[in-house]
């Protein structure tokens, strides 16, 4: 039976392979050389700009906000966001403010921003939620007349357009990831994107300090990539995919994409880094596939989008006809949310939570500034959430199970 899962969907195995016999063909190449094909790549896709290859997507946001933000300067982000986002504020010294969600975009609410200002506010994160942008026309327009730097997070909007115009082009700046669970994917990595001229020298300037990947770190990491990928693969995944992954992870060949340090607030000695030259070789191999992907993404996320909102659930996705939403998931609300997540576990069909928690996870450590109880709306918004695969790896076979499965769920509990 094939298992639909949520990660690792963007890598096909053709294009694993074609990365791992290219990297050790061009073992010795610059990186830097090989980051600047990969711009020119996404140049070709997402228009022209400056753009920033790390380690990963929180690693250029502290790297960006080091540049231009001063220790113990706030910045203003999401109350419902990845850990991974507060994380990168945390790493340069500055102080993460929340600010609570519009219910229906999952983005942030920006009429609660601007109470949210204070004298050491410098920045504000926006986030846009797994295609739903959030108003950043209108955010951009008022920070600019405070003086407010604005970077959006576009980690999880990859490809979603507002007016034709791709999310991550409005702000001063961008983020975007290509991590494993992400649209487009090479394991580890993300990006960063200045829009702003008066700003594009002084992150030439940073960015040049910033320390490269090791060539046997950035490797091991595709071999992981590698692996992991064919170990997904829905006729794979159950037999022998589980136990080589089970047997890497045991052996501590495999490492999480996130150090278990993170969670508790602290930084690891290597946490800002270039993009390793193995993961900015497939990265460029993903982003010849931008369009193939995206589109696809795009037709699966309109087409459950329908579906869910034909049976009776709220549904997180934008009917503004100005906006071209894309995700690898789409994100929906219900009441009893184990017995779905059990049905579809049942049927092997891997169901999200994103996120579990307003801030997911939720920190416990004061360093994360965050107060439980606070932000309603996130709160129980991640008490009833559930996304549903959409990703490029679905086979009609695979829609059509997912939505009989949505029916059966609903007649069920109705």
């Amino acid at each position: 039976m094939r298992y639909i899962t949520l990660y690792w969907a963007s890598i096909s195995l053709r294009t694993s392979l074609i990365a791992l016999s290219l990297w050790l063909l061009l073992f010795w190449r610059k990186p830097e050389d090989l980051r600047s094909k990969l711009k020119k790549q996404i140049a070709r896709s997402y228009g022209e700009g400056c753009w920033y290859a790390f380690g990963s997507a929180r690693s250029g946001l502290a790297c960006f906000l080091k540049t231009f933000l001063n220790q113990s300067d706030e910045v203003i982000v999401s109350a419902y966001t990845c850990l991974a986002v507060s994380t990168g504020i945390i790493a340069t010294g500055a102080v993460p403010v929340y600010v609570d969600i519009d219910s229906d975009t999952l983005s942030i609410d920006e009429s609660r921003i601007w109470n949210a200002v204070t004298s050491r506010t410098k920045a504000i994160v926006v986030q846009h939620t797994l295609g739903n942008p959030a108003p950043i026309q209108e955010i951009r327009h008022k920070a600019n007349e405070m003086g407010l730097l604005v970077i959006e997070d576009a980690a999880l909007s990859l490809g979603t357009r507002v007016k034709d115009r791709h999310v991550g082009t409005f702000g001063d700046a961008a983020i975007f990831s290509m991590e494993l669970s992400k649209t487009l994917s090479c394991g580890w990595g993300g990006l960063l994107l200045v829009n702003n001229a008066d700003l594009i020298s002084a992150m030439n300037q940073a960015y040049a300090m910033v320390p490269e990947q090791s060539r046997v770190r950035s490797t091991f990491d595709l071999v992981q990539t590698v692996i992991s990928t064919w170990c997904s693969h829905p006729l794979l995944v159950n037999f022998p995919g589980k136990y080589v992954m089970w047997l890497c992870w045991k052996l501590g060949l495999f490492r999480p994409s996130t150090p278990a340090v993170e969670f508790k607030g602290g930084i690891e000695p290597n946490f800002l880094r270039k993009m390793g030259a193995a993961q900015t070789l497939l990265a460029t191999l993903q982003w010849r596939r931008f369009r193939e992907v995206t589109d696809e993404c795009a037709s699966n996320y309109a087409l459950f989008a329908d579906e869910l909102r034909a049976l009776g659930y709220t549904v997180h996705s934008p009917q503004d006809h100005n906006v071209h939403p894309i995700a690898n998931r789409v994100s929906f609300l219900v009441d009893k949310r184990d017995d779905l997540l059990k049905h579809f576990r049942d049927m092997h069909i891997e169901l999200g939570v994103w996120f579990d928690g307003p801030l997911s996870p939720v920190p416990t450590d004061k360093i994360f500034n965050y107060k439980i109880g606070a932000f309603p709306v996130a709160e129980r918004v991640a008490k009833h959430v559930v996304n549903i695969p959409c990703h490029n790896r679905l086979t009609d076979r695979d829609k059509m199970n997912i939505i009989q499965h949505l029916r059966d769920c609903t007649e069920r509990h109705s």
